[in-house]
Parts: C-alpha cells; structure tokens; sequence
C-alpha cells in the first residue's frame, strides 16, 4: 500500500484562498453523483476535498480535477450540509494557480488584498503619470501602446505562462506517485492533442445544465478579440475613421459589446448573490470582471469619439484604456483569474492523456 505524506498545515493554507469548508462536509459523495462532468477517472469535488482534508499536499497538487469543473452551482445546491463543494472548487483552483506560479507573487496577490490592489494602483498610477506627461498626441499614444502590448504579451507569454506551464505538467504527470513522460508516452499526447479544441471552445460546459455556454462562448470569443486588438492596437484603434461597415470596425463592436453586457451581467448577478456561483466572491473575481468591463467601456468610447472627431475626447478615453489595460496584462493576466483560461484547457487534455495511459484493455476487467 502506497503512504502518503500528510502535510497538517494545507488545509489552513488553502483556506487563505477563499471558502473551503470541509468541516460540514460528511462525504455522502452527493456532489460528485449530481455533477455530470465527475466519473471514476475523476471523482470531483468529494476526492479532492478529502486530500486537502487529510493533508495530502502531493495528490492535490499533482490533481487536475478541480480544473474539470465549471462551477455550475449544481454540487453546492444539493449538498446537504451546505458544504459549498462549487465554492471549495474554485478555492482550489486559486491555490493550485498559486503553486504553478514560479514567481510567487499569485499567491501574495490571493492572499492578500492589500498587495493586489497595490500592484494595480501604482502600476496604473505609473502609466497615467508617464502617458499624461510624456505622450502628447493620440497618434503617439496609439503607437506607444501598440509597442507595449506587442512587448507585454510576449514578455508575459515566455517568462510567465511557459515556465508555468511547464510546472503544471510536472506537477500533474512528472511527480513521484505518476510518471506519464512525454519521451514513452509520445502516442497518448499525440493522439489526444484534438481535446484541446473543445476544451479551448468550453463545449463540456453544455453538459452542465445550469451553466450557459453561449453565454460564455460569446464572452470568451469577445476577450479573444480583445487581446488581438491588443496585439494590432495600430489596426483597431487608429486615428482614421473607418465606417461602421467596415470589418474592422463590426468586429470592435462585437467585442467591446459582449464583453460590456456579460461581465456587467455577471457583475450585477455577484451584487444580488441568486445565482450559486455568485454567492461568494473573492477581490480577484471582482477585479477581473471590473477590470475587462472598464478596458471595454474605454476602447469603445475611444472609437466613438474618433468617429464624431472629438480628438480630446479620444485621447483621454485612450489613456484610460491603455492604463487599464496595463494594471490588467501585468497582474491580471499573468497572477489572476485570468489565468484560468490557460490552465483548463491544458488540464483537460492532460487528463485525456491520463485515462488514455491508464485505461484498461477490452475485456480486461
């Protein structure tokens, strides 16, 4: 029989991410039978519950299954102690997003509200100061922030996410109790690179019956939109007028609309707290909807006002957007929620590779 190492501080360690309430639970495996996404190969939420519980640091690092789950509120609702396991989830997805990271500093920004919401006020502090100051002219201001974007996004793409990454595959198929290398496995991380389509599009989502996946798709396809604006800031935002027919321009407003109306949608739904999923928000939810909601808002105002000529207008709508967009990309993106739309994908195919390895034969029972 296998010992596993107890680790007697995780659970209070997990616990400084958010709720995770294992003392109401009894494991009468009610959650795990209602959530049509939880089977034998990943038995969620009670199996990871009960790691953090008995102090298996190891086997919950080394888990992809809170990653499996879309919080669909589901497991929360006919829990008969009120135990939160949705909740519990997603606690651990902060926690989990924590250890991946090489830096530390999601840790520091989950834990402490104090140092995310410093982070973002002197980051955006120092834009606005620099942008005011420095960059007279809309034109400049457009060609400053397309230079940063550029330089940002592949700055936090190879020093942040990969290294990150890299950590999430060693912790999951590399670590002492499962050994899945890609060098004797080459044929299961072939074979099942196609789930990362699905997983990318969110379609196990529609499996779940109180989730919304067009919602959702439509969001995720308007955020996509945006970080390739932000990329080609010199072809989205520019000082020329395009028309309103104009490709360019249909596709600004489908972004900028999808991304106002749902995250202002899931904004008002964390104010009324009806939903399950919104009954208990961290800073970082808050900050992630208000922070895409705002660079949104700002980029359209920003195209509108070039649109009627108001170049003032335009130019400050611009800063706005782009200090928004700078406290977003240096601490939203690489230490916060948002890196949730990297990590599941990749743990959905990570688990296909799983079962692919460890799947019995025909006939073998």
């Amino acid at each position: 029989m296998r010992e596993i190492q107890v680790d007697p501080t995780l659970l209070s360690e997990i616990r400084k991410y958010g709720r995770f309430d294992v003392n109401a639970c009894y494991y009468c495996g009610s959650c795990s039978i209602i959530c049509p996404l939880s089977k034998d190969a990943a038995t969620f939420p009670r199996k990871t519950m009960r790691c953090a519980e008995l102090g298996a640091k190891s086997e919950l690092v080394g888990s992809l299954e809170p990653w499996l789950c879309y919080y669909c509120g589901d497991c929360s609702e006919t829990c008969p102690r009120q135990a939160g396991p949705g909740e519990s989830m997603m606690t651990l997805r902060r926690y989990l997003t924590a250890r991946y990271d090489w830096t530390g500093l999601s840790s520091k920004f989950y834990k402490s509200k104090i140092w995310e919401a410093a982070a973002l006020f002197v980051i955006g502090l120092a834009a606005l100061l620099m942008m005011l100051f420095y960059i007279p002219s809309l034109a400049d201001l457009m060609k400053i922030g397309e230079l940063f974007s550029i330089i940002a996004i592949v700055s936090v793409g190879l020093f942040i996410f990969l290294p990150n990454v890299f950590r999430m595959y060693w912790f999951t198929m590399r670590n002492k109790d499962i050994k899945i290398p890609i060098s004797l496995n080459m044929k299961a991380y072939i074979s099942k690179l196609w789930t990362l389509i699905p997983a990318v599009i969110q379609l196990r989502m529609r499996d779940c019956p109180k989730t919304r996946w067009l919602k959702h798709f439509l969001l995720a396809s308007g955020w996509a939109l945006l970080l390739t604006s932000v990329v080609f800031l010199g072809w989205f935002h520019t000082a020329d007028n395009y028309p309103i027919y104009h490709p360019l321009t249909l596709l600004g407003y489908y972004a900028a609309g999808a991304l106002i109306f749902f995250t202002g949608e899931a904004l008002i739904g964390r104010i009324k707290k009806k939903e399950q999923m919104h009954k208990f928000s961290e800073l970082s939810d808050w900050l992630f909807l208000i922070l895409l909601f705002m660079i949104a808002l700002t980029a359209l105002a920003t195209h509108i006002f070039i649109s009627i000529g108001f170049e003032m207008g335009a130019y400050y709508a611009h800063v706005f957007f782009l200090v928004t967009l700078i406290s977003w990309a240096l601490v939203m993106v690489p230490f916060g929620k948002t890196t949730h739309i990297i990590y599941r994908p990749i743990a959905i195919y990570l688990q296909a590779v799983k079962e692919s390895v460890f799947q019995k034969p025909k006939g073998v029972k």
